[in-house]
């Protein structure tokens, strides 16, 4: 989350260009319009990790063509974790 939302897709270009197969919250991300175009415009997957914590949070990222995210059972729980897992793997995101 350390770049700010303008300079994110070049972030996430050149850690495309540089091999990596994953960006991890490259700007704050929220489930709106900048997140969809962001990941659209990617050669990348963009991992959504702080901001995705339960279900409802999945949902919306996954709808905005999230194509993967961040389960952290010690944070949101394991019942949660597996249910963002299930929508993820019905949507085709890791």
């Amino acid at each position: 989350g350390h770049y700010s939302r303008a300079e994110a897709a070049g972030y996430v270009a050149a850690l495309a260009g540089a091999g990596v197969t994953v960006a991890e919250d490259p700007c704050r991300l929220a489930p709106d319009g900048h997140f969809a175009q962001l990941q659209a415009g990617s050669p990348i997957p963009i991992l959504v990790d702080r901001s995705c914590a339960s279900q409802e949070d999945a949902a919306l990222y996954l709808e905005r063509g999230a194509r993967a995210l961040s389960t952290k059972p010690g944070r949101v729980g394991l019942q949660e974790t597996r249910g963002i897992a299930a929508l993820a793997a019905a949507r085709g995101a890791k």
